[in-house]
C-alpha cells in the first residue's frame, strides 16, 4: 500500500521520490495503524481462549497478530524509506523502452485494466438488475454447499508428522518382565517396516493416562525423513494401518498405535479425549459399565475408530487391614509400619550421596522373591 501510493503521488503530483514519500505517509499512517489495532484486537483475545476452541484457535491467533503487528511496522519505517531510495523519478517515460515493460510488464498492466474495467462494469450492470444479482448469488452459495458436502472432513485430520506413538496395554498385576517381552515384540514389528527409522520403548509408563504401571509400555516410533519415503504405502496412516493390523496377534496385550496429535495441547494423541465423571454415590464397578457401555454405543458411529478406555474396575487390589491397638501395645508407630509396607511391596527413598560427580538417591526395596508373595 505504501510503495504504490508512493508510485501514485510521483506520477500524479509529478513530486521527488522524498517528497513522494512524504506526502503518501501522510495519506496512509493513519488507516495503516488502524488496520493494525483492529487485527489485532481481534485477534489477540482469541489466543487466551480456554478449551479445545483456543487449542484449536490459538496457533492461528498468535500467527495472524505478530504477522499483523511486524508488517504494520515495516510499513511505517522501511517501505517509505526504500520507497524514497529506490523509485526513480521519470521512471513512466522510461520504461517504454526497457524490454521488461514491453515483454511482461506492459502486457500484465494492460490486462489487469481491462479486468478492473470488466468488474466495474460488472458492478454496474447488477446494481440496475438487483433480483438477477441476488440469483446469482444465491446459485453461487447452492454450489458452495454441494462442494463442502463433497470435501472429506474430520474433527482434526491427521496428518504425517514423521513419527507415531506404541501403546502396550497387559491385564492387571502382570509382572515388568511379561510388559518387556511385549514391548520387544511390538519393536521387532515396527523395525520390520520399511517406513520407521528408530524405535525407543518406555516400560512401565501408560502414554495414554500418563502413569507409571508395569502393565503399561510406550513405544516412541520415528520415521525416516520424508525424502526416504516415497512410497505411499510408508506414510503414516498405512503404516499404522499395516501394523495394528500385526499387533492383533499379540495375545498377551492390547497393543495399539497412535498418531500424534495435530495441534499441540489437544492431547496426548490423535483424535479427542472424552472424560465420563460420576457425580452420583455409585461405585467404581458401575463407573466402569456406564462407560464400557458408552464405548460400544460410540464405536457404532461411522465417524469414530479407534475407541479405547482406560478405566478398569476389575484391577487386582490387596487390603491390609492393621490392628491399631495392637501397634500401640507393641510400642510400634503406625508411619513406620505403613513404611515398611511399602518398602517391601513398592519402594521408598531414604536418602542420597554424591559419587562420580553425579547425585544418586538410595530406594529400599524388597527382592523379587520377597514381592511376588506378599
Amino acid at each position: 500500500v505504501v510503495v504504490e501510493n508512493v508510485e501514485r503521488n510521483m506520477a500524479e503530483f509529478h513530486l521527488s521520490p522524498k517528497e513522494a514519500a512524504h506526502r503518501a505517509m501522510e495519506e496512509v499512517t493513519g488507516p495503516v495503524i488502524a488496520i493494525v489495532l483492529v487485527l489485532s484486537a481481534v485477534f489477540v483475545p482469541v489466543a487466551f481462549l480456554g478449551g479445545m476452541t483456543g487449542q484449536l484457535y490459538k496457533q492461528f491467533a498468535i500467527t495472524i497478530a505478530i504477522s499483523v503487528a511486524i508488517s504494520g511496522l515495516v510499513a511505517l519505517t522501511l517501505s517509505p524509506a526504500l520507497a524514497a531510495l529506490l523509485l526513480k523519478p521519470g521512471e513512466h517515460g522510461d520504461q517504454r523502452t526497457d524490454l521488461m515493460y514491453r515483454f511482461f510488464f506492459g502486457p500484465f498492466n494492460r490486462g489487469f485494466d481491462r479486468l478492473t474495467h470488466g468488474y466495474a462494469k460488472g458492478v454496474h450492470f447488477f446494481t440496475k438488475r438487483v433480483l438477477l444479482g441476488l440469483t446469482v448469488f444465491a446459485v453461487m452459495l447452492a454450489a458452495t454447499y454441494g462442494l463442502f458436502q463433497k470435501v472429506p472432513s474430520s474433527f482434526v485430520p491427521d496428518e504425517d508428522q514423521g513419527y507415531v506413538f506404541g501403546v502396550g496395554i497387559l491385564p492387571d498385576g502382570a509382572s515388568l518382565d511379561r510388559t518387556e517381552a511385549v514391548a520387544t515384540r511390538m519393536t521387532d514389528i515396527f523395525r520390520a517396516n520399511s517406513a520407521v527409522g528408530s524405535v525407543v520403548a518406555v516400560n512401565g509408563y501408560s502414554l495414554l493416562d500418563s502413569q507409571q504401571k508395569t502393565t503399561d509400555t510406550t513405544l516412541f516410533v520415528s520415521f525416516k525423513d520424508y525424502e526416504e519415503r516415497k512410497d505411499p504405502k510408508e506414510s503414516a496412516p498405512n503404516v499404522i494401518q499395516e501394523v495394528m493390523g500385526q499387533f492383533a496377534h499379540i495375545g498377551e496385550a492390547i497393543a495399539l498405535v497412535f498418531n500424534p496429535p495435530s495441534i499441540p495441547g489437544l492431547g496426548t494423541t490423535g483424535g479427542f479425549e472424552f472424560w465420563i465423571q460420576s457425580r452420583g454415590s455409585g461405585d467404581i464397578k458401575q463407573l466402569a459399565q456406564v462407560t464400557k457401555d458408552f464405548v460400544a454405543k460410540a464405536s457404532q458411529r461411522p465417524e469414530l475408530r479407534g475407541l479405547t478406555m482406560t478405566l478398569n474396575a476389575a484391577s487386582q487390589q490387596l487390603y491390609v487391614s492393621l490392628d491399631r491397638e495392637q501397634a500401640r501395645t507393641l510400642g510400634v508407630p503406625v508411619g513406620n509400619v505403613f513404611g515398611t509396607l511399602q518398602a517391601l511391596f513398592g519402594s521408598l527413598y531414604v536418602s542420597q550421596f554424591n559419587l562420580y560427580s553425579q547425585v544418586w538417591q538410595v530406594i529400599v526395596q524388597a527382592a523379587p522373591e520377597y514381592r511376588s508373595r506378599p
